[in-house]
């Protein structure tokens, strides 16, 4: 392909790559759209991903913007909207666990939360270790006393009364415990709660010694008022304090706040290695892995995805690469921050070994990551390998098509169609169905209706999930959910006393839930697989998916269905 696209500006913006069936196969940003959306088509690609891509464009979309920086905000929020199928596939900011401080609440709250996006909220992180984030909150709240109760007022229903007409709250357990300020019956004032949400803020950010001193000039204070049970508890806060710190490695003596991006690469995979220094400590690190796709720069884009989520930027970012869009990248940092940003890959001492150690550490979790992946294939291939010979196919049952159906007494009745490719779930290739049938209770002649239509669209739809047949058509139910299935099948490839014909037929089989035995057309008796079979493990995920699939449906239309009438 060595052709050029005339009509494009020469001007800062955004390029959307799309197929013929108009759907968004990647976008990118690029400070001359002319030059950068051409030179997609002017030479041969080496990266597997880019050259599978080029082929599929058939038309291309531009967005004029004012300037980069405005081009760089756009793409970010186009590929959050549309997740491109060609774009790096970050895991959605909801999918990973942030600290986040309630600042717009009278009593603020601190909270763990897989949602970055709202006002008045300050937010640290993203962390991928949900447990350890949730044991180091616990121990948050037990150093500072912070409100637990979820509503954005303090108190909780339990304790409400009601006094001169007025609506009060009695202090939970927390407060006898010494676990929390108690901002719900006024036992402290909005002004000294919000000093000690100052003082978490400052304990986040890598400025803990302060608190540390303040906490040991209160236990001090207590033993010298011969007030020995305060001060004990005040010890065991300084000693959750202290614990936290000590794992604060000092990372240099200059007290200055910065981000350390190191990389590695591996077999169409990434790996990016962040530690964060605050206040010349090592306060945290945290490793994320994905696939490279037709990114040229994955470095680049994690940066971009990575500040579009997070709240705390500092003043320094580090990096293992060069990067060619670091300018730009720098405008946008200054305008989120307020100051300068300066992006730098050191050449020498100190920050440069920072960098080095961030990258081995990248490397570690990269090859963690690929053997992690490599076990769960090996496992999945030995579960399908079991399928094929238990059911007695001809061929791997590489994709499976499981469907069920849900209806209460023969209402809103619907059917759900999920897909395992390889034994994992293949979401886009999902589909529900309203059920048509309307003559009462009859679960086999909906099943029927479900399989039938999908089976028609094989050849007249242009979807390419309806347009791939099935290996094997696993359906919820016993015999007769089995006979049903197979005589839709009979009706569309003509009879096979087999579960599969000659390669083109595909198989079908039933999994009863009671026994969670499995049924064959060429078998009378049930099969029954050991209960940790991966076999079985694989058909029941399979089935539970099917089932979930359909009652989620069903219970969108019975409520809609219920505020109608």
């Amino acid at each position: 392909m060595n052709f050029k696209l005339k009509n494009a500006p020469k001007r800062p913006g955004v390029y959307i790559f799309k197929n013929k069936k108009e759907e968004i196969l990647y976008i990118g940003k690029a400070k001359n759209l002319y030059k950068r959306a051409n030179s997609y088509f002017q030479k041969e690609h080496a990266d597997l991903k880019t050259s599978q891509l080029v082929p599929r464009i058939a038309t291309v979309e531009f967005v004029v913007t004012g300037n980069e920086v405005e081009a760089l905000i756009l793409e970010l929020n186009l590929i959050k909207k549309h997740r491109p199928a060609f774009n790096i596939d970050f895991k959605d900011d909801k999918s990973y666990p942030y600290i986040a401080i309630t600042l717009d609440d009278e009593f603020p709250r601190i909270a763990i939360t897989r949602e970055a996006h709202k006002k008045g909220v300050k937010y640290y992180g993203p962390y991928v270790s949900a447990g350890a984030l949730r044991q180091t909150l616990d121990t948050l709240r037990s150093v500072f006393l912070l409100r637990t109760c979820r509503d954005s007022a303090p108190g909780r229903k339990s304790h409400r009364q009601l006094k001169g007409g007025k609506i009060t709250y009695s202090p939970c357990l927390n407060y006898h415990i010494d676990k929390c300020l108690a901002p719900c019956s006024q036992q402290v004032s909005p002004e000294e709660y919000r000093a000690v949400v100052k003082n978490v803020i400052d304990f986040l950010e890598g400025r803990g010694a302060g608190t540390l001193k303040l906490l040991k000039a209160q236990m001090k204070a207590a033993s010298d008022e011969n007030n020995f049970e305060k001060a004990a508890r005040l010890r065991d806060r300084i000693l959750a304090a202290q614990a936290i710190l000590d794992k604060q490695n000092v990372a240099g003596d200059d007290g200055g706040d910065l981000d350390v991006f190191g990389t590695a690469f591996k077999g169409g995979y990434a790996a990016v290695a962040l530690f964060m220094v605050r206040g010349g400590k090592l306060i945290g690190s945290e490793s994320f892995c994905f696939q490279k796709k037709a990114e040229m720069q994955p470095l680049l884009s994690f940066i971009k995805h990575y500040y579009h989520a997070t709240s705390f930027i500092p003043k320094e970012v580090l990096v293992s690469q060069e990067l060619s869009d670091t300018q730009t990248l720098e405008l946008w940092l200054k305008q989120l921050r307020k100051t300068n940003v300066y992006i730098k890959k050191p050449l020498r001492g100190r920050k440069k070994r920072l960098v080095e150690l961030a990258s081995k550490n990248a490397g570690h979790n990269l090859d963690f990551h690929l053997k992690k992946l490599q076990v769960e294939s090996e496992k999945l291939l030995k579960a399908l390998k079991e399928i094929k010979e238990n059911l007695s196919l001809t061929a791997m049952p590489y994709r499976i098509e499981c469907f069920d159906i849900s209806n209460i007494a023969g209402t809103s009745a619907v059917g759900s169609m999920v897909v395992f490719e390889n034994g994992k779930s293949n979401k886009a290739h999902y589909r529900k169905f309203k059920v048509r049938f309307d003559e009462g209770i009859n679960d086999y002649q909906m099943l029927a209706e479900v399989v039938a239509r999908r089976l028609k669209s094989l050849t007249k739809s242009d979807d390419i999930s309806f347009k791939t047949k099935p290996d094997l058509i696993l359906v919820d139910g016993g015999k007769g959910q089995l006979s049903a299935a197979k005589a839709v099948l009979d009706q569309f490839f003509g009879y096979s006393p087999h579960p599969i014909g000659q390669g083109t037929v595909p198989a079908v089989a039933s999994l009863a839930k009671r026994e969670e035995e499995l049924f064959i057309p060429s078998r009378p008796e049930a099969i029954r697989l050991s209960k940790d079979s991966p076999a079985l493990n694989l058909v029941q995920q399979i089935r539970d998916e099917a089932h979930r699939f359909a009652i989620q449906y069903h219970r969108l239309l019975r409520s809609k269905k219920m505020l109608q009438s």
